[in-house]
């Protein structure tokens, strides 16, 4: 069994998750990463092309008491790796902040979502959640990324990338290439890592429990594409 091997679909964001975690306190990291995004969601839209979603991201991290040990912001790679997949530049990037083991889980999660029915649950929200088209700039479309690794001791490493291209948007993002004539701006790159100390908190998971009670429906969903199993010959 792979340390990391539980991958679902929080809101925007791509979670992939150490098996190990107890049930319980999976389920208060699962409603306090919602949190996370419904409130930053109320604020301000998250393709708002300003840093605005981002603070108010941070904010409700802080509420909950998640606090930060590293981050890094408004990070714009070398036009040449648009000329590539977003997969493969999003391995480049991922490769500076997470264990080669936790990449090739990101590269699993991506290409799974990515070969999911257009009518999937999963797929669905994440494309609404992920792209959308420019309501300012006509044939723009803006693409936003939000990748969650969650290991033991509930250390939780968040990379964004953010891109604004003219190239039509397909499915299976992470083989999606941008050729550098469709870029519009920068790529924007943000990382962070936080951790919660679940038992010196739990006071909290009423009030989050609360919060995400009307908003949370249909928004936190397995990622699978393990094909079933065929039935026995008894």
């Amino acid at each position: 069994m792979n340390a990391i091997n539980m991958k679902r679909l929080v809101a925007g964001s791509l979670l992939c998750s150490d098996a190990a975690i107890a049930p319980p306190v999976m389920k208060d990291v699962l409603d306090s990463l919602l949190f996370f995004q419904i409130y930053a969601d109320a604020k301000v839209s998250r393709f708002d092309p300003s840093a605005a979603w981002f603070d108010y991201f941070d904010q409700a991290a802080l509420k909950l008491k998640w606090t930060t040990s590293d981050y890094e912001g408004d990070v714009h790679p070398p036009q040449s790796d648009l000329s590539i997949s977003i997969g493969a530049f999003v391995e480049k990037i991922s490769s500076k902040y997470l264990a080669s083991k936790q990449v090739e889980e990101v590269k699993k999660m991506m290409t799974c979502i990515g070969s999911l029915a257009e009518d999937n649950q999963a797929l669905l929200l994440f494309r609404q959640q992920t792209v959308k088209a420019s309501a300012e700039v006509p044939g723009q479309t803006d693409v936003f990324l939000h990748i969650d690794i969650l290991e033991p001791g509930l250390r939780l490493s968040s990379l964004f990338v953010i891109v604004a291209t003219t190239s039509e948007v397909g499915p299976d993002l992470w083989h999606q290439a941008f050729p550098e004539a469709s870029r519009v701006g920068d790529v924007q790159v943000r990382f962070r890592q936080r951790e919660w100390n679940h038992a010196d908190n739990k006071h909290l998971v009423g009030k989050i429990q609360a919060f995400v009670a009307n908003k949370g429906e249909g928004m936190i969903l397995p990622i699978s594409c393990e094909a079933p199993e065929d039935a026995s010959d008894d």
